[in-house]
């Protein structure tokens, strides 16, 4: 799959202009499909084309699984030194033994009986996220709708520690105060990659 994360592009990607402007698109395919996105949105560091590439696949295929009159929703929360986005439908759910797989590329094109509407997006959408140090995962319950939940770091690491702004004493302190500060908190059972020691 392509390397995503890495693009010499990065800078400061407003949300509020972005994700409207996603819907509006999407209202044109999903008629029946109540967008409720918060109003909160942040401007986060991220290349624009990956940011428009990982909202546009998250929330159609939230709209995409969504009963007729369904309801896709768009929240963001600030946790610790990340924010927790989390896009939830109303639609049919996806079984559990598809759960661990989905975001495996090998098993999609393997197992044309998966969910439908899911395809390589969630793929795609890993990559991005992981490639700037975040983590996503699903819940999910039959007949229960479905929440892709992902973090996002308020800022790049790497991009911290590597500024010629940053004297080395900066950068080592800074990077103890984010081991210290709860960036290597569990997520999901799991370390966030961004910092691992």
């Amino acid at each position: 799959l392509v390397r995503m994360g890495k693009s010499k592009a990065e800078g400061d990607c407003s949300l509020k202009d972005l994700v409207p402007s996603i819907v509006t698109d999407l209202k044109l395919r999903y008629a029946h499909v109540n967008f409720k996105i918060a109003k909160d949105l942040p401007t986060i560091n991220a290349d624009a084309k990956e940011a428009h590439l990982l909202f546009s696949n998250l929330l159609s295929n939230a709209a995409n699984s969504s009963k007729n009159e369904g309801v896709v929703r768009l929240t963001v929360k600030e946790l610790g030194d990340f924010y927790l986005f989390s896009v939830k439908d109303n639609g049919r759910g996806i079984p559990e033994e598809y759960l661990e797989k989905i975001f495996d590329i090998t098993s999609r094109l393997e197992n044309s009986a998966g969910p439908e509407g899911a395809g390589l997006g969630l793929t795609i959408c890993k990559a991005i996220v992981e490639g700037n140090g975040g983590e996503i995962w699903i819940e999910s319950e039959e007949d229960q709708g479905t929440t892709v939940h992902f973090t996002w770091l308020f800022l790049r690491v790497d991009f911290v520690l590597n500024s010629p702004l940053v004297h080395l004493p900066q950068a080592v302190q800074f990077r103890q105060a984010l081991l210290c500060n709860a960036v290597l908190r569990p997520i999901r059972g799991g370390w966030s990659d961004a910092v691992r020691p």
